[in-house]
């Protein structure tokens, strides 16, 4: 019985509940809860016996929405009554109407392009304009035209409400001003942004062309304009085009060695590959310029010796070795032979100084004759080494001297010069004459070693020569020193003879 009362009390009160009158002054107490599981009656109500949501034993899920009541019977969500069931699941029509949006609200073109703009949900006539036609325009159907460069803000009017936009109009630009290429290569150019026909120009097409893409072609070293011309506006570029670089690959000399006279001359060949490298430029040196000299290839024999002539050309080298041989011509130097002669004791004497260019080896023949031309004796004697411009000394023994045949009526002196690798070395002399004999201290005063010093002596008395002695001194190392004594002569019966003058002759080699 006590729990019937109590079930009666429970229903009654949530009828109050229900059907309790709620004041409207313009919001709604709306109260909601979580879904939860059961099922909807066909007015859309929910039974919630256990109060699960917290609105009591009955609540609505009117069009989706979460739990909720119907204060004074009317749904918070679409504003009809509730308890038909053509209110049970929509709340559509009650919505407040969306308002108008623009499709942009910012926006960049370049001069030239253009772009439409879209106004959503205008349920009046759109009106557009633009506050700076200078730099972009709009027609009535919202395509905007971007015109310079600037910024302008495009106004679309619906009724009392305006929706902008705004437009950043940037200027059209050649992507290069300056290029420089090779002969034979190309580059394209571009107007960044541009919409409208462009025309290319060149200045010089000899130098570089352009085709109607704005592909620019170099041709010839120079210089050249390209111009592209659109929207009544020309944009400039300056192309320098450059000789082609074609490296060399390869160079070598035609001789690795070469022989050449004194005073002489020979051209040297040479390759470059490719045929048609860009640089070709040869640099000419040599190890020894007094011996051999080169320019522009062509070797030049200065004096004996050897020379390396090095070539190089694009990063490579090769060598010719030079051999300069004298240029000895016997005839020349024969004539350039003088000398004088005087006899005495020790026969006769010569002697004979070179102008010759060159060193020489010297032969020299001494024929006698007598009354009657008849020939009665030859002598001979030679000479190492005779530099250009010295002196030295040659001794023939005659018939009446050593051989107490018949006396000589003349004699003549034929030489043959012959050429001489060797050269004349530096040895100075310190005459110190004595009571009986004449010592001479020989110094090597060359910076090189010396293989042959002979030293001569004459004494004289009375203009005759009375005694010739020569000697080989061993002072051949730079810096050394020998000392050579030369005693006085003596008559037949050995007494010593005092000479009134003598001479010295130094003949070296090395």
């Amino acid at each position: 019985m006590k729990k019937a009362i109590r079930s009666a009390f429970i229903s009654i009160l949530m009828i109050l509940m229900c059907s309790t009158v709620f004041e409207y002054s313009g919001v709604l107490p709306l109260r909601t809860a979580e879904a939860h599981s059961g099922r909807t009656d066909a007015q859309g109500g929910h039974h919630d016996y256990k109060n699960a949501s917290g609105l009591g034993s009955y609540h609505y899920h009117c069009g989706g929405h979460p739990a909720h009541l119907h204060p004074n019977g009317v749904c918070p969500y679409s504003g009809s009554a509730s308890g038909s069931g053509s209110s049970s699941g929509s709340s559509s029509s009650s919505r407040p109407a969306p308002l108008p949006a623009i499709s942009k609200k910012s926006a960049s073109l370049y001069a030239g392009a253009s772009l439409t703009l879209k106004v959503s949900n205008a349920s009046q006539k759109v009106r557009w304009s633009s506050s700076k036609n200078a730099v972009a325009t709009v027609n009535a159907q919202g395509k905007v035209t971007a015109k310079k460069k600037g910024t302008a803000v495009i106004t679309a009017l619906i009724g009392s409400r305006k929706l902008t936009c705004t437009l950043k109009v940037k200027a059209l630009s050649l992507n290069k001003k300056k290029l420089t290429l090779t002969e034979g290569s190309s580059a394209t150019l571009k107007i960044k942004g541009a919409v409208k026909k462009i025309k290319w120009t060149s200045s010089d097409k000899k130098v570089a062309d352009v085709t109607g893409g704005g592909k620019v072609k170099a041709k010839s070293p120079g210089t050249a304009t390209i111009t592209a011309t659109t929207m009544g506006k020309s944009y400039k570029c300056r192309v320098t085009v450059k000789k082609r670089i074609i490296p060399v690959e390869d160079f070598y000399l035609g001789d690795s060695s070469l022989n050449l006279k004194e005073g002489h001359t020979a051209s040297l060949t040479f390759t470059v590959e490719p045929s048609n490298a860009t640089d070709q430029e040869i640099t000419w040196t040599s190890s020894d310029p007094n011996v051999a000299s080169v320019s522009q290839g062509v070797v030049t024999g200065i004096s004996q010796g050897f020379a390396r002539i090095t070539a190089s050309c694009g990063g490579y080298e090769d060598f010719c070795y030079v051999n300069v041989e004298q240029d000895f011509v016997s005839l020349d130097a024969q004539n350039a032979l003088t000398y004088i002669t005087y006899t005495g004791r020790c026969g006769v004497i010569a002697e004979v100084t070179s102008s010759y260019r060159y060193p020489m080896y010297l032969d020299a023949e001494c024929t006698f004759y007598d009354q009657s031309g008849s020939v009665v004796r030859t002598s001979r004697d030679s000479l190492d080494c005779l530099a250009p411009g010295q002196t030295l000394c040659m001794r023939f023994d005659t018939p009446y001297a050593y051989e107490g045949g018949p006396a000589y009526a003349s004699c003549q002196i034929s030489f043959r010069p012959e050429s001489c690798r060797d050269s004349a070395g530096s040895v100075t002399c310190v005459e110190m004459p004595s009571a009986d004999c004449l010592s001479i201290r020989a110094d090597n005063t060359d910076s090189e070693y010396v293989s042959l010093i002979d030293i001569t002596v004459i004494f004289f008395k009375n203009g005759e020569a009375l005694s010739f002695e020569s000697r080989y001194a061993g002072c051949y190392a730079p810096g050394s020193s020998s000392t050579l004594y030369f005693d006085y002569p003596r008559d037949d019966d050995g007494s010593l003879i005092i000479p009134d003058s003598y001479k010295v002759f130094v003949g070296t080699s090395r």
